[in-house]
């Protein structure tokens, strides 16, 4: 019996090791045959000595449970680890099936049986045992229950002994018994762009998930407010500030105060360690296909990450249709800000991808390649559970999708974006996912942005609602992409056993890059040069365009702002998570059946939570802070099991009160991008916008009450004020935040002035144009450009 597929509560046993050590705990514990064997441990001491195995920690805590004073470890000798795979008991044993753990017992205590313990409702429950005599591969033998008498220097105790497995079960079973994740990522997708969270654009295959017995919408989840910050993330765990992604590497390396400083290196960093590593080495295959903008260089890449098998879009955005302008000098041009936004740079595996195929659309050509992936594993590929990762680059600008799906939408947003945002809020309250007495932030526009749709000549409204038209038919072919995808796994009978997690990078993307200083007018004139931005041609792959602040707007009411803030509307995203069936199994999850129609959760959770989630799902542990002997960052994020547990019981309710939330109410989270700032705890948050969409100082909102920051209480709640003002300085500290906008030279994002660069950190817009064209590659950059 693995102890992985029984004890997945993996957190519950953290805290209480948390609680160990807090209180300075010490366990007498009797090692091998004599008393003379015995040592007085403390929980650091456990975790040195035996090397913190899940198992023999249980036993010790619950010896605290029961005021054991005297406790008996107890290693039975039969085991098949061989059949299993690596798991805990092996590793703090060394991996020697043949050694034997004696404890004082009474004779009726089989020498050769291993025990466990369960947790049901967040508490140690039973104490479990397995007898290995009855445990073979193929073994058919029944295994009654029993009680059990462990003796103690202060008595007996009498413990009720549980079969774990039923009749016939067999490890491979209990392998297969490990879900199998598929992570799907939308590129900038707003809050309520798919129809299940309010929209008119089709997302069929993303309501059927949500709409599952076993789905579950949460409305209150949080990311960076940026694309890699996110990604770094969703890998690790931990703060993008630590994991190398403080800023996105664009604009890193266009500010001086943030080139060079630790957590900025503008790929995934040594400091940590990537969920793949840790699935691949716990006996998952690991695949990829799609956006991975974690890094350029070939150590950087996906491979050297822990994926098997990948298929990766190197930057952080590409023309979908993999067009380039034919008739430039690649030497002189583009403008800096196109030169990761124009050519699709893809390597599979560990080798550059030449030349993608003519019908090239990035949606099609990544869940294509994930499905080959998925047909094309080996016997022993397919023996293991699998992580598959499809972040999708849409529906990321330039905005362009195939005519079939943009012709759907023809017409729909003819009255503009305040009109849309009214229709995606009134079904957002509708659908039970605003409260109907909601005030929504206002849309936000500034001199140097976009004119108001009023104001807007004729023939600008018609270009702008194309424009959004083509976005729609973007998000519409996402989705069915994703339905080809689920119809595979239905089709391979593998879909009932795979956790699928479908969710946003970050909130709508906002940006009009034609009115930033110093380079919109060379952006325009770039555009204007080399792409047909002619109405009937947008969409196409020779067009280049994007939707602009309001249309973002529109879909992330009632929330203020969009990307690059750490508003709720740059940060709060759509997440959609539909659980495998065994997590209605009481051997795995403890949980009774579900009733069919999917459930909402206004539950605060964030991108960071999935690690440990995942992991203790696949009952594996994550191996902080060192790994392979090197120092990493421990996890920041909390396992949601216990919190799916309570979720799927019938007659759970999942909004308003902390009795369903996945986070204590004193945790506290920080949100940092690009000098706007943020930190909740709760349901208070204190969050800077930086001049000119925002005041230029840090502001307090209760956005349980306020989702859209409208009330500012910093006047009303002072205390409450100082309180998060605090832990938003030990944040800072903690990740290595170096500022707020004000607190730094600013920064014109696209623009470096360095010369002779020698590393990818220095200026990636030297040298990304030259991979792969060692016969355009300037000498002193040919040392460092990837051929």
């Amino acid at each position: 019996m693995n102890h992985t597929a029984v004890e997945n509560n993996i957190t519950q046993y953290e805290h209480e090791m948390e609680y160990a050590h807090e209180q300075e705990l010490t366990v007498p514990v009797v090692l091998g045959e004599t008393n003379s064997d015995s040592a007085n441990l403390n929980m650091s001491q456990v975790e040195e000595v035996l090397g913190s195995a899940l198992w023999l920690i249980d036993h010790l805590m619950m010896g605290m449970t029961m005021n054991i004073t005297r406790y008996n470890l107890i290693q039975g000798t039969m085991f098949g680890y061989a059949a299993w795979g690596q798991i805990f008991v092996a590793d703090a044993l060394g991996h020697h099936p043949n050694v034997q753990i004696k404890a004082a017992v009474d004779k009726s205590f089989p020498w050769n049986m291993s025990a466990y313990t369960i947790y049901e409702g967040g508490r140690l429950a039973k104490y479990a045992a397995i007898n290995f005599d009855e445990w073979n591969k193929t073994s058919n033998f029944s295994r009654p229950s029993q009680e059990v008498v462990l003796s103690v220097s202060n008595g007996e105790t009498r413990v009720r002994v549980d079969r774990l497995t039923g009749d016939g079960a067999s490890a491979d079973d209990e392998e297969r018994r490990r879900p199998n994740f598929l992570v799907i990522v939308a590129d900038d997708l707003g809050f309520s762009d798919c129809s299940c969270f309010g929209s008119e654009i089709q997302t069929p295959n993303v309501d059927a998930l949500a709409a599952e017995a076993t789905g579950l919408r949460f409305t209150s989840f949080h990311v960076a407010a940026a694309c890699s910050p996110t990604r770094s993330m969703l890998m690790t765990g931990t703060d993008h500030h630590i994991a190398g992604l403080g800023q996105l590497a664009e604009f890193t390396r266009s500010s001086a105060a943030h080139r060079g400083q630790p957590g900025h290196e503008g790929y995934l960093n040594e400091k940590v360690v990537a969920m793949p590593e840790l699935l691949q080495e716990g006996g998952y295959h690991t695949i990829m296909a799609g956006k991975w903008h974690l890094g350029l260089k070939k150590e950087h890449h996906p491979q050297k990450r822990g994926f098997t098998k990948s298929f990766a879009l190197l930057p952080g955005c590409a023309n979908h249709y993999a067009w380039e302008p034919p008739d430039y000098d690649p030497v002189a041009e583009p403008e800096k800000f196109f030169e990761t936004a124009t050519r699709a740079l893809h390597v599979e595996d560990d080798q550059l991808v030449d030349k993608l195929p003519e019908d090239w659309y990035s949606s099609d050509g990544y869940a294509d390649k994930l499905m080959s992936y998925l047909s094309e594993r080996t016997e022993e590929e397919n023996s293991k559970p699998f992580f598959a990762y499809l972040p999708f680059s849409a529906p990321h600008w330039p905005l362009q999708a195939p005519d079939e799906n943009v012709k759907k939408y023809r017409g729909f947003y003819n009255d503009g974006p305040y009109a849309l945002r009214e229709a995606r809020l009134k079904r957002l309250i509708e659908l039970g996912l605003v409260q109907s007495d909601v005030t929504p932030h206002p849309i936000v526009n500034t001199a140097a942005d976009d004119i108001h749709w009023d104001r807007l000549g004729e023939e600008s409204r018609v270009k702008s609602s194309c424009a959004m038209e083509v976005y729609a038919g973007m998000v519409d072919r996402m989705d069915w992409n994703i339905g080809r995808v689920i119809d595979y796994l239905k089709r391979t009978g593998e879909y009932d056993d795979t956790l699928v997690l479908f969710m946003s990078d970050n909130g709508a993307e906002g940006a009009s890059y034609e009115a930033l200083p110093l380079v919109g007018d060379n952006i325009v004139n770039h555009i204007h040069k080399y792409y047909n931005n002619s109405l009937d041609n947008i969409g196409r792959g020779d067009s280049f365009v994007w939707y602009g602040s309001q249309w973002a707007q529109a879909a992330t009411a009632p929330s203020r702002l969009f990307k690059m803030h750490s508003t709720e509307g740059g940060c709060r995203v759509p997440l959609i998570v539909k659980l495998p069936d065994s997590i209605c199994s009481p051997q795995d999850l403890g949980v009774v059946k579900p009733q069919p129609g999917g459930k909402t959760t206004d539950a605060f959770c964030t991108v960071m939570d999935l690690v440990p989630t995942f992991l203790s799902m696949a009952g594996l542990r994550h191996p902080g802070p060192v790994y392979k002997g090197r120092k990493i960052a421990t996890l920041r994020g909390h396992s949601w099991v216990p919190f799916l547990k309570a979720a799927l019981l019938p007659g759970t309710e999942l909004t308003n009160g902390f009795a369903t939330q996945i986070h204590a109410p004193d945790y506290a989270v920080g949100f940092e991008i690009a000098g706007s700032g943020a930190l909740r705890q709760g349901d208070w948050k204190i969050t800077f916008m930086p001049a000119p969409r925002g005041p230029q100082e840090l502001e307090l909102f209760n956005v349980k009450l306020d989702p859209g920051e409208t009330d500012d209480l910093r006047e009303a709640e002072p205390e409450k004020f100082k309180e998060l003002l605090a832990l938003w300085e030990d944040y800072k500290q903690e990740v290595g935040v170096v500022g707020l906008a004000g607190e730094y030279k600013a920064v014109v994002q696209g623009k470096y002035s360095g010369v002779g660069a020698v590393d990818e950190f220095s200026d990636p817009y030297a040298w990304i144009k030259y991979i792969g064209r060692p016969e355009r590659t300037p000498e002193r950059l040919k040392p460092v450009v990837p051929t």
